[in-house]
């Protein structure tokens, strides 16, 4: 069955290559958002007898071209797909086919996006030189930036700030304080336009990577570093709720108790009985069975702090 839709795809490529790549995209957007990860990946398969080579490119014209090795290039790096390296470097050579045709001057808008897209296969590529591929990251995403413009585009300005802040917190090469000042930087940034009340969701993920920036800086005052840490987490734990987000919630009340058991002011008992109420939340959702690595991880904090 699934050889016979891939052979159905390609015959309707060939035909209406335009109806099709746009059929693809919202089944495969549609297939993610659903969490029919299955049905994604086989989407993914129906490309292998497609070659989006020069022959191709000449047949259905650049810019459906370059549309095509775009939308490809996004679905592998948004598509869980095991093993990840091989996905991503197929989806870093497809978005970088489609800046042969996405140039700053001509398709200023498409070539922002497919920066920012290029950005986030790196960043999220776990092969190589860690510290390379965030490099290539960060200029993805300021190479975004010149045409995402808080004036003119100001969600995906936000998104790309965003991204661009959790590319410099990541970076294991240069001056660890300075990559967090930048990353700081960054995540304010984005709350400009992420506010709780227009955008709840990315607010209270931006609160939460703003909350971790601060728990990681080596520099300044480390009490005053953590105290706006525990309140970028208790931000984010406003919409992060155990009801709504279980999964974000329990990272986030995680974070919570590792910020009150390093607080180096206040009562100590009583930071160390925040940090446990934070990690018995925690492992609400961070079960045994359906969590593992997170389960023993929290366990392991949560005796840290008994001890």
């Amino acid at each position: 069955e699934r050889k016979q839709r891939s052979l159905a795809w390609f015959h309707y490529w060939q035909l209406n290559p335009k109806a099709a790549l746009a059929e693809w995209r919202e089944a495969h957007e549609s297939a993610l958002k659903e969490r029919r990860i299955g049905e994604a990946r086989a989407l993914l398969e129906q490309w292998q007898e497609i070659e989006l080579d020069e022959a191709e490119r000449r047949r259905v014209g650049d810019a459906l071209w370059a549309e095509a090795h775009a939308a490809l290039g996004i679905a592998l790096w948004e598509t869980p797909v095991a093993p990840r390296a091989p996905a991503l470097l197929a989806a870093i050579e497809h978005l970088r086919s489609a800046l042969q045709v996405y140039t700053e001057t001509d398709f200023p808008v498409e070539w922002a996006a497919t920066q920012h897209n290029l950005g986030a296969a790196y960043a999220r590529l776990p092969t190589g030189d860690r510290g390379e591929n965030l490099r290539k990251a960060i200029e993805c995403y300021q190479n975004a930036l010149r045409v995402r413009t808080e004036t003119d585009f100001p969600e995906d300005w936000a998104m790309t700030q965003n991204n661009l802040g959790a590319a410099y917190a990541d970076l294991p090469t240069g001056d660890r304080g300075e990559n967090l000042r930048k990353a700081i930087e960054c995540y304010q940034n984005a709350l400009r336009v992420y506010t709780e009340t227009d955008f709840p969701v990315e607010w209270a993920a931006t609160q939460h990577n703003l909350g971790a920036a601060y728990a990681r800086l080596p520099t300044g005052d480390r009490g005053e570093n953590l105290r706006k840490a525990i309140e970028c987490y208790q931000n984010a734990l406003r919409v992060r709720t155990e009801t709504d987000f279980p999964e974000d919630w329990a990272m986030t009340q995680n974070n919570l108790g590792a910020a009150y058991a390093d607080l180096p002011t206040g009562d100590r008992g009583e930071n160390l009985r925040k940090a446990i109420e934070c990690y018995q939340n925690a492992l609400r959702v961070y079960t045994e069975t359906d969590f593992p690595v997170e389960w023993a991880a929290t366990q392991h904090n949560l005796g840290a702090a008994y001890a």
